[in-house]
């Protein structure tokens, strides 16, 4: 269903934001919504599991165990500038899932915005207006 999202969500974008990516300015503003509609939930969410990651570890200073320790694997500190970026689905070094599993989809729907209102703005003429 994830595929199909990206479809769906493909032609509501042409036909919401088809004929208002014509200027430098308008691609401005479209950067600036899509970034403050997905960016401020997928830090604080960040921001979460680091915290979560943190208790883990002085719970493991205390004496207790867990299956995989703090900061290893998935969420190796390795991993926080790229989840922080959105890159943890564009680099094959990255893991995609590590620390907020569904941020895969938020960093690949978030640059696709970008490079879709990028061609936009680079063939004016391609759409009716």
């Amino acid at each position: 269903m994830v595929s199909f999202f990206f479809v769906l969500s493909g032609f509501v974008m042409v036909h919401t934001y088809g004929q208002r990516l014509a200027t430098t300015d308008q691609f401005r503003q479209f950067f600036i919504t899509r970034t403050f509609r997905l960016y401020p939930l997928h830090v604080f969410v960040l921001v979460l599991a680091i915290a979560l990651e943190v208790l883990k570890l002085a719970a493991e200073h205390a004496g207790i165990a867990f299956n995989q320790p703090s900061f290893t694997g998935q969420r190796a500190p390795q991993e926080i500038i790229p989840n922080l970026l959105l890159l943890q689905s564009w680099w094959p070094g990255f893991n995609p899932q590590s620390f907020n599993f569904p941020a895969w989809s938020i960093s690949v729907e978030y640059y696709i915005y970008m490079i879709f209102a990028g061609i936009l703005l680079c063939t004016p003429h391609a759409l009716p207006r």
